[in-house]
């Protein structure tokens, strides 16, 4: 048993955690997470086109292959260093303006026109693992994933209509701030004003525990209104939420969100996507899918403005936690622990 002293000491220890708070490093501090992270969405790169963008600290490209494939990469030839995004594309390569060394999907060098020359052996860009799912093409910050792009249960892409696109941003909040909301119930309920909102997991009616893996947090709960949720956090960056209703089990609501530091540092890009299943495949059912997201749509950009209010300025401090606060809290230490790498760095 613990003595009196002992108790005093770790209670003091958990209130000066608490009240002084968690740090979590800045995007570029010993590297970026190790996440799926949306670069673009698919139809702003067409066939055998190349946009570039900036990217966790550096510049890429972002381009489509002759068979269609989409492919991010460092954006500087490794030969004298001219950006890419000056060139074309060769086939299922990318060819530098400067003196048509082409590279492929793998970041090795493919080709040299030069005459009787050879390839050097790191004659390399990088290139990310890159997927292209639900409309956006995503990048992952690693040599080989570690998890799959985010994706809801129960999906299957064929039987869904899909709408893609941009949703905001902030130029001050850091990018996992708006996935944090899904773990600070007292936000809904004072930010959203949702009914029946529950300020504490304790009081939640099913009493759910956090699921937390390496690369994931996620719960279900009963939502109220008859709507049960699962909601997951991909990586730091990416959720996914299903609602379905209780009595007849039809999904009612399917979402897929995902950020991107801004080049600073500091602030974010979102992407949104969202779902909705297919009658048939006739022009009316296709007509009347696009109406209906189009309102999903401006339903969730609703919700997401009264987030906007109080991520528009904030100094965004981690301490003062409370008991209702425990799964903020717990995913804030996740975040703060997550794996960082930095593989396309040295080829800025």
């Amino acid at each position: 048993m613990a003595t009196p002293e002992a108790t005093a000491m770790i209670g003091a220890a958990q209130l000066n955690q608490d009240t002084v708070g968690l740090e979590i490093a800045s995007p570029g501090d010993g590297g970026f997470d190790m996440n799926w992270w949306p670069v673009a969405l698919s139809g702003e790169v067409g066939p055998e086109q190349i946009i570039d963008r900036h990217f966790l600290g550096g510049d890429v490209v972002i381009w489509r292959t002759a068979s269609g494939l989409a492919q991010v990469s460092t954006a500087y030839c490794a030969h004298l260093g001219a950006h890419l995004g000056e060139g074309r594309v060769v086939g299922e390569t990318i060819e530098c303006a400067f003196h048509n060394w082409c590279f492929g999907q793998d970041g090795n060098c493919r080709y040299i026109p030069a005459p009787h020359d050879h390839i050097p052996a790191s004659a390399k860009i990088f290139g990310y693992p890159t997927a292209e799912k639900w409309g956006i093409i995503w990048a992952f910050n690693g040599d080989v994933p570690s998890y799959e792009v985010p994706s809801p249960p129960f999906v299957n892409a064929d039987s869904y209509d899909i709408l893609a696109d941009h949703a905001g941003g902030s130029d001050i909040a850091p990018f996992y701030a708006p996935i944090s909301n899904i773990f600070d119930l007292q936000h809904f309920e004072f930010v959203h004003r949702f009914p029946g909102a529950v300020l504490s997991p304790d009081n939640l009616p099913d009493r759910p525990e956090l699921d937390i893996g390496p690369h994931h947090m996620a719960y279900r709960q009963t939502m109220g209104g008859g709507v049960f949720g699962h909601l997951k956090v991909w990586g730091t960056n990416g959720l996914t939420a299903t609602y379905i209703d209780e009595e007849t089990r039809v999904i009612t609501e399917i979402f897929v969100f995902a950020t991107a530091p801004r080049p600073n540092g500091t602030g974010f890009d979102a992407y949104q996507v969202l779902f909705r299943r297919k009658k048939n495949d006739s022009p009316e059912d296709r007509a009347k899918g696009r109406a209906q997201l189009e309102k999903a749509w401006a339903a969730q950009l609703y919700v997401a403005s009264q987030d906007d209010v109080v991520l528009r300025r904030p100094h965004f401090r981690m301490r003062n936690f409370t008991k209702a606060d425990r799964w903020l809290k717990q995913f804030i230490e996740y975040v703060r622990d997550y794996p960082r790498a930095d593989p396309g760095g040295s080829f800025q």
